[in-house]
């Protein structure tokens, strides 16, 4: 093994096991090292099952996951193929037998993998990372492209630290694929687990216990707290911030009226509680990205300075999570103005960046990493920051969680502050129970 690098009991535990089952679930938290115990297991098809696989994962995690594959296997770098080629290249890399990783995104994979189905004297292998990203949906073409794809492949491993993602039935993918045997249909599944109303739309979930026990049958894992006992827990302080008065009069009138009179047009979200729920959000947490002017200062921005003043005191790096562009943006013009070295990582971040600002940021040369959940939630090793802030929220707890356990990796000599900033108001009390209803879900199945 390189490096000197060893396994911990725990993955060595977890390598036997996924050896021992030709698909299986690796579903320990983040940051307890998933990621060595599945470089390991390619390698164990690779070498021993003369197998070639498929290493699929989000854009953002292709380049760490390579070098990662060439750090802790002894493959060499012409084996691994990272499909990001043109099309004529990518044709080259599917008929070369001298590949034996080909690593590709969700999208890549779900257009492409008829493309690999030639004959391989020990067939294909399908590793996911962060399955719950890409395949949580039974209708969706992802999820029914990986169906038709595992009909062909033999060995199937899943990584994710958040198989129940906000509902029950996003683990039914992942058990389809290992053993269909366990439900007759997702309909099957639907009706042993989902709570209907009177109108047939699913209002809760069910029989909790069923989906624990298979999924001690199909899958390994470990709990954070389990992996590093010795690690304090994260310290979560909730902040309240003050609305400005002219501030909370805007918000007021579109939560009662769902009508709002700017200068020179409406805003009404009058016939649509969703298209409502989300100009409130909005209005209170990037009102110019509505065209809303602020001659006031946001109290979210105005808490956020004394974290930023510690910062520059402290020489302590921070991530600012924010779910809209225009609050990164006026954030980013924010903590430069108190001279930190700041950037933005969201989905129009190309991975090339992505790269050189994880790189930067783990380096000292950046201060200050702000972006949204969805993208800074997985992949990025940050243990070297001591605070993490929640400026605005999306509604999935497993984003909450995953961006916490950015940072709260390894074993900390002392516990990481995270910090929700929220307004005292209906908008943003309904968004925390969601996050806490959902994460309720996932507790009771029990990984």
């Amino acid at each position: 093994m390189k490096n000197n690098f060893q396994l911990r009991p725990y993955q060595t535990a977890h390598l036997a096991f996924h050896i021992s089952h030709d698909r299986s679930l690796n579903l320990s938290h983040p940051g307890t090292g998933k990621t060595p115990t599945a470089c390991l297991y390619i390698n164990y098809l690779v070498r021993e099952k003369k197998a070639r696989v498929v290493f699929v994962m989000p854009n953002s995690l292709m380049l760490k996951n390579y070098q990662e594959l060439l750090r802790f296997t002894d493959f060499k770098p012409e084996e691994i193929a990272v499909v990001n080629a043109k099309p004529a290249k990518r044709e080259e890399m599917y008929a070369d037998f001298s590949k034996k990783v080909y690593i590709m995104g969700f999208t890549m994979f779900s257009k492409e993998w008829l493309r690999l189905r030639c004959n391989n004297e020990g067939g294909w292998g399908c590793v996911i990372d962060e399955l719950h990203m890409g395949y949580k949906t039974n209708t969706s073409k992802r999820v029914q492209n990986l169906y038709q794809a595992m009909r062909y492949m033999k060995y199937f491993l899943g990584m994710t630290g958040t198989l129940i993602d906000g509902r029950l039935d996003t683990a039914y993918p992942a058990i389809r694929i290992i053993n269909p045997k366990y439900y007759f249909s997702y309909n099957d599944f639907l009706s042993q687990h989902a709570v209907f109303d009177w109108d047939g739309r699913i209002e809760g979930w069910t029989n909790h216990k069923k989906i624990a026990q298979i999924l001690s049958k199909i899958a390994v894992g470990i709990t954070f707290k389990e992996a590093y006992k010795d690690s304090p827990k994260p310290v979560m302080i909730h902040q309240v911030c003050q609305l400005a008065p002219e501030h909370e009069k805007l918000y007021k009138t579109m939560e009662e009226d769902a009508l709002l009179e700017l200068e020179d047009k409406y805003l009404d979200a009058a016939e649509n509680a969703g298209v409502k729920q989300m100009r409130c959000r909005q209005i209170l947490e990037a009102p110019e990205s509505i065209e809303i002017k602020t001659d006031f200062e946001l109290g979210k921005d105005e808490a956020l300075k004394v974290y930023l003043e510690d910062a520059i005191n402290t020489k302590k790096p921070i991530i600012l999570f924010s779910v809209f562009r225009a609050e990164q943006e006026r954030l980013k013009k924010l903590c430069m103005e108190y001279g930190l070295r700041t950037e933005i990582l969201n989905g129009g971040t190309s991975n090339a960046e992505r790269g050189r600002i994880d790189e930067d940021f783990r380096g000292g040369k950046i201060d200050v990493v702000i972006g949204s959940p969805e993208v800074m939630s997985v992949g990025f090793n940050w243990q070297h920051v001591d605070t993490v802030i929640f400026v605005s929220l999306n509604y999935k707890d497993s984003d909450f969680k995953q961006a916490i356990q950015r940072a709260d990796r390894g074993t900390r000599s002392y516990p990481l502050r995270v910090v929700r900033l929220y307004y005292d108001v209906a908008v943003e009390h309904r968004l925390w129970q969601i996050i806490c209803r959902k994460n309720k879900d996932n507790e009771l199945v029990g990984w």
